[in-house]
């Protein structure tokens, strides 16, 4: 399919990866490249990229801190880590960090074409209807009685968790919940220098020329109810400046003790905490519901279940990411999958080792596990092809027969 309307960011430092990238979508997508991180997160400013290829391995800016700088300016980017078969675990740890997929070299082309064109439906559709963020479930406020209450309130609001719990979504509920008719809006402080959010938040004077100064309106200024996360992150100066708002603010953070100005803590009247997944054991369950529903009506596809077997696991698995690595992990599975049912085998890695039935054996077991089933699925994208799928592995066909 041609769309070179969509645009694809390939970052690699190794030329002939950004060279066998640009063979395969040349002509399909509007393309642009980086070798590095820092040049990354130029790609990003200057261009609206749709779907980005990021290798973990980079010297300088590595993948993981290029991912969290990419997600900081493009949330809604769908981004997809490069990685060896040695790098796995890490680029497991990525998805948890905002990455929605990774791909191990050498790359199937149809694999990777096929993936592309569904993420830029994904990132479309996000984009008209605000992502799974949307909206607040009834599993995840259910049992916090005062959520309603401080909701009709016009208190200000500090919402504390680990990091992946669902502060933006119980802040969304919260505005919701308001008779407030201006919007709702956002900002993480994490990675952003004092001066970006000085101005991002309080606004800026803008224009060339004398003639053409204007003033650029801050965030607090548009909100009805404004969401801070990594409010602990403010400095002191900006925390005594936001006192002053007229919005309601609502605070996200993840550290346990926090130290305020005495302004903005005294404004804070109202603290909930939201409890990781691991302590909603009871509830998880409605909650794997929720999302798999969610992502079969977003991106229609195949897949129609998942097996009890695959679910159980799913139950079983601490998500230290919480929900917004369980989210992901679904929405992924749901629209890459080429059957109707989710089965163990479609899992990834880090939830496999994770399992009771597993821990228990040794790495290397797993991992040649892991091989040989990589192996047999590029010999079967290859026809049964042994030379080629040799070839591509860059290994001798009789080393290939040793491990299949």
């Amino acid at each position: 399919m041609n769309n070179t309307t969509s645009t694809v960011l390939v970052v690699d430092d190794e030329t002939s990866i950004r060279e066998s990238f640009k063979l395969i979508f040349t002509g399909r997508y509007n393309l642009v490249q980086a070798a590095s991180g820092e040049g990354a997160v130029k790609q990003i400013v200057d261009h609206s990229v749709d779907v980005a290829y990021l290798d973990i391995r980079m010297p300088g800016m590595d993948g993981i801190e290029t991912l969290k700088r990419l997600k900081e300016i493009s949330p809604q980017t769908q981004v997809v880590m490069v990685t060896a078969v040695n790098d796995v675990q890490r680029a497991s740890e990525a998805v948890k960090l905002g990455a929605f997929n990774y791909v191990v070299k050498p790359f199937d082309v149809n694999f990777l074409l096929d993936l592309t064109e569904k993420l830029i439906i994904r990132k479309g559709m996000l984009s008209v209807f605000g992502g799974i963020r949307s909206e607040c479930p009834s599993p995840f406020i259910r049992g916090m009685g005062k959520v309603e209450k401080i909701a009709a309130s016009n208190d200000w609001v500090l919402i504390t968790g680990e990091p992946g719990v669902e502060k933006e979504w119980l802040a969304r509920f919260i505005h919701q919940q308001s008779k407030e008719v201006k919007p709702f809006m956002v900002f993480n402080v994490n990675g952003k220098s004092a001066g970006f959010i000085e101005s991002k938040l309080f606004g800026q004077v803008g224009g060339e020329t004398v003639a053409d100064i204007r003033r650029e309106p801050g965030l607090v200024e548009e909100a009805g109810t404004i969401f801070i996360d990594n409010i602990d992150l403010l400095p002191k100066r900006l925390q005594n400046k936001l006192v002053e708002v007229t919005a309601r603010l609502i605070g996200g953070t993840s550290e346990k003790e926090i130290t305020f100005e005495n302004g903005l803590k005294s404004k804070l009247l109202q603290m909930i905490n939201i409890p990781s997944l691991r302590e909603r054991a009871a509830g998880i369950s409605e909650i794997i519901d929720y999302f798999f529903n969610k992502s079969k009506a977003l991106h229609g596809g195949i897949v129609k279940e998942i097996s009890k077997e695959a679910k159980d696991l799913f139950m079983s698995y601490s998500w230290p990411g919480n929900v917004e690595e369980l989210s992901v992990t679904i929405d992924k599975l749901v629209l890459v999958g080429e059957n109707p049912v989710i089965n163990i085998d479609d899992l990834p890695l880090h939830l496999l080792i994770s399992s009771a039935d597993v821990i228990a054996l040794p790495f290397e077991e797993v991992f040649t596990d892991f091989e040989k089933r990589f192996i047999k699925q590029l010999i079967e994208k290859n026809d049964g092809d042994l030379l080629k799928t040799a070839q591509m592995l860059g290994i001798q066909p009789y080393i290939l027969e040793t491990k299949i």
